[in-house]
């Protein structure tokens, strides 16, 4: 969220760039809208010629020695039900068109995926 502190204004608007795990690079536009709360929308084209174009409700909480804290909104929807999740960072999974939160897209941390090798080969040795 670093891109945008103190831009939560109306109107406010930039781009995003990220590099992919293939070595290319990606990039998004946004703007701040208040009109029906604070919202982000993002937009930008998915696989090169879908556009796409998503708001992201921002909810903010205040920090206990003052000032506030800004989140993003899960906005995506699985199985149905609505995420809603309070999370400070959206992916954009691999093959995925829109961005959510790490939940919803079934990611793991990498530290976790290292322990659960690690138990996988201990108990394929037979020693578990």
């Amino acid at each position: 969220m670093s891109e945008f502190h103190g831009r939560f204004f109306e109107g406010a608007d930039g781009a995003l760039s990220w590099s992919q795990a293939d070595g290319g690079t990606s990039s998004a536009g946004w703007f701040i809208s208040w009109a029906c709360g604070p919202t982000l929308t993002l937009h930008y084209c998915w696989q090169d010629h879908e556009g796409v174009r998503i708001p992201i409700r921002l909810q903010m909480t205040p920090m206990r020695f003052g000032g506030q804290r800004w989140w993003f909104t899960c906005p995506l929807v699985v199985n149905g039900v609505a995420c809603g999740r309070r999370v400070g960072k959206l992916h954009l999974a691999p093959g995925a068109k829109y961005f959510g939160c790490r939940t919803c897209h079934g990611l793991t941390y990498r530290s976790c995926q290292e322990a659960h090798a690690e138990e996988r080969r201990i108990a394929a040795s037979g020693l578990a």
